[in-house]
């Protein structure tokens, strides 16, 4: 008897496992799902943000009211940065959200203690939305998964850190620059 019930308890003992084994395999893949879509939910504000703070920059007239909404659009998204990085496991656009925040601050503080951009603050201002526009290509390019056929899935496995610590670095000499 005792020979008959080892066989029925191995078997067991492997459906058991297998179950596991399939479980385990479930969970991780809605799990995965799960941090694709907080990426690319967030991926999308982010990019809406770059949309409206490129959108706010048409007209050469740069006053408090716009410096202000910009201040505003740089808030979320370093809001929308810090969740996109959590997803994927890196902290490349907080930190470039980070650098950008502080050059705007810089011009928003001369702008509030002079009324008016100097001439050069308000060149630092255009190669500062130059470099949201460089951020949102960089962004388009290699945060989304380019071989999705709708073009709209988010990555977890993000390409082009080079392009990114490029931005960091252009965004801190930026920066640099506008303490002068």
């Amino acid at each position: 008897m005792y020979k008959r019930g080892v066989p029925v308890v191995l078997v067991l003992v492997i459906i058991a496992t297998g179950f596991l084994c399939f479980n385990q395999y479930e969970q991780q893949a809605k799990q995965q799902m799960r941090l694709e879509m907080i990426a690319g939910h967030n991926l999308f504000l982010l990019t809406q943000v770059y949309e409206d703070i490129m959108n706010q920059t048409d007209n050469d007239s740069v006053g408090s009211e716009h410096i202000h909404r910009v201040k505003e659009s740089m808030v979320k998204m370093k809001e929308y940065s810090y969740n996109v990085d959590s997803a994927v496991g890196q902290d490349h656009l907080q930190t470039l959200a980070e650098e950008l925040e502080k050059v705007n601050l810089l011009l928003e503080n001369r702008y509030t203690a002079k009324k008016q951009l100097t001439q050069q603050d308000a060149q630092t201002y255009k190669e500062l939305l130059q470099l949201v526009k460089e951020l949102r290509t960089t962004v388009y390019q290699h945060y989304y998964d380019q071989d999705d056929p709708e073009g709209g899935k988010a990555t977890l496995t993000v390409t082009g850190g080079d392009e990114i610590s490029r931005l960091i670095q252009k965004a801190k000499n930026l920066q640099k620059g506008a303490i002068r």
